[in-house]
């Protein structure tokens, strides 16, 4: 997972991507999902390329899925691929979780040769400013000098 803010600020809007390389392959998949600490659908995933992802929902789980398109497999094309998207953050969270799986194939059709990497990034909430600390500290600093 590329661009991955080391925390997360509610509500902001993220440009992500993932990345899989396994030298010697050639043909390219993957999945990925958003899920809070209680696993229930984390903020909003955009599709920004349309001609090589897609989204999907799980309706039993309440899930989205990002994953390829047929297209989106760069079929007999060396690594590494690369899938762009976007997300945008819940207004509350403590924690998000991005679960993907890649899939890194030898494009002959057949699973012998294939590979499959599994990966999760947490990311966690940015902690909010209080607007009134800079006040209380000058106010500790005046009371102090008398």
């Amino acid at each position: 997972l590329l661009n991955a803010p080391s925390a997360v600020v509610p509500g902001k809007k993220y440009d992500l991507m993932i990345e899989l390389l396994d030298p010697g392959q050639s043909r390219w998949g993957f999945e990925l999902t958003a899920l809070d600490e209680a696993a229930n659908n984390a903020g909003q995933i955009l599709v920004t390329d349309p001609a090589r992802t897609q989204l999907t929902h799980d309706t039993l789980l309440n899930r989205d899925y990002l994953k390829h398109t047929t297209v989106g497999t760069n079929a007999a094309t060396p690594g590494p691929t690369q899938w762009a998207f976007q997300w945008v953050a819940p207004q509350t969270f403590n924690s998000i979780t991005f679960y993907f799986t890649g899939n890194a194939a030898d494009n002959s059709d057949f699973f012998f040769g294939d590979y499959i990497y599994s990966r999760s990034v947490t990311l966690l909430q940015t902690a909010p400013v209080d607007p009134g600390t800079w006040g209380q500290i000058k106010g500790l600093f005046r009371g102090a000098g008398r």
